[in-house]
C-alpha cells in the first residue's frame, strides 16, 4: 500500500542542514528510492557526498549522483536542485547537469519593483497636490 501510495504522488525531500546528512544517513537512504526532488544547498550537498564517502567534490557530480539512485518508481526520473549562494544553481533532470543563474531574475524583480513604488509615489504626490489645491 505505501509502494502505490508513493508511486501515485510527487515526493520532495530536503537535505535540511549539512548534520542531518550525517545524523540521518539511514533515514535518508532508505527514503530515498520513493523521492522524485531533491533539495539541497552546497553545504548540505558536500556532507551528504561525505557521510556516504564519494570520491567527488564537484557539486554538479555530487548532485548527479543523487539523481541516478535507485528509484521505486522508475517510470520518473528524480530531479535534483542545489542552490549555491551567489553562484549558478544545479539542477539535474534525466540525468543532465545544468547551471542556473538566476541572478538576472532577481536583478529584473528589483527593477521591476523600484519602478513600481516610483510610479506609486507619482500617483501619491499628485493626489496630494489635487487635494491641496481644492
Amino acid at each position: 500500500m505505501l509502494a502505490y501510495w508513493f508511486d501515485c504522488r510527487y515526493v520532495a525531500l530536503t537535505l535540511s542542514a549539512a548534520y542531518a546528512c550525517h545524523a540521518y544517513k539511514d533515514a535518508i537512504a532508505e527514503i530515498m528510492p520513493y523521492v522524485d526532488i531533491v533539495f539541497g544547498n552546497r553545504r548540505e550537498g558536500k556532507a551528504y557526498a561525505a557521510a556516504n564517502q564519494l570520491c567527488v567534490d564537484d557539486i554538479g557530480d555530487i548532485a548527479r549522483h543523487i539523481a541516478r539512485l535507485p528509484k521505486a518508481n522508475g517510470r520518473r526520473g528524480r530531479i535534483v536542485i542545489i542552490t549555491c549562494g551567489s553562484h549558478p544553481t544545479v539542477v539535474v533532470e534525466d540525468g543532465i547537469v545544468r547551471r542556473c543563474d538566476i541572478r538576472l531574475r532577481l536583478i529584473n524583480c528589483r527593477i521591476i519593483i523600484i519602478i513600481i513604488i516610483i510610479i506609486i509615489i507619482i500617483v501619491l504626490h499628485c493626489l496630494f497636490l489635487l487635494s491641496v489645491s481644492f
